[in-house]
């Protein structure tokens, strides 16, 4: 919301066990079309190649290159953990009514049931603890947050208003 800096999550799209394509078709399927989006950003590890090749096994490929064939367009994410809870920790904190500056909503119940698992590391209280938690819907919300917060000044100087923006968030 422009007018208080306080920000919504209002859907999930949440799955396991589908192929980068099946992914990108399921979302096609289930969202609002990706022009409506003013983009659409997704964990760096999408670009991996891996040794994955296509059907005809001609060419290597990444999961980015089967949403590219869908018709979905990533954006890498910032992958930098520290300043992205930093920015996750910002989102949460109270704002000047005293609310907090993100709200999550019912609807996204399995951010609602992973956040509260991630703990921070005791080695560095700047990070999380890396303990192969559950975690594909905290770092989607860490990459929203924070490709937000990268690219408010970029739009602020190109718009004399304001639009919302909407993004679609991918983790791995």
């Amino acid at each position: 919301d422009p007018h208080t800096g306080r920000r919504y999550v209002t859907s999930e799209l949440y799955r396991t066990g589908l192929t980068a394509r099946e992914q990108a078709q399921l979302t096609l399927a289930t969202e609002a079309p990706p022009d409506e989006y003013s983009w659409t950003s997704a964990d760096p590890s999408m670009w991996n190649m891996s040794g994955v090749t296509s059907i005809r096994g001609l060419e290597s490929r990444s999961p980015a290159d089967d949403y590219r064939d869908e018709g979905i367009y990533l954006r890498p994410a910032m992958n930098a953990r520290k300043p992205g809870w930093n920015n996750v920790r910002t989102a949460l904190a109270l704002l000047p009514d005293g609310k907090p500056g993100l709200q999550v909503c019912s609807t996204c119940t399995n951010l609602i049931r992973t956040l509260p698992m991630m703990i921070h590391d005791p080695n560095n209280q700047d990070d999380l603890q890396d303990d192969h938690a559950e975690d594909h819907g905290v770092d989607s919300l860490r990459y929203g947050i924070s490709l937000v917060d990268v690219s408010r000044e970029k739009r602020k100087a190109k718009r004399s208003g304001y639009r919302i923006s909407h993004q679609r968030v991918a983790a791995r």
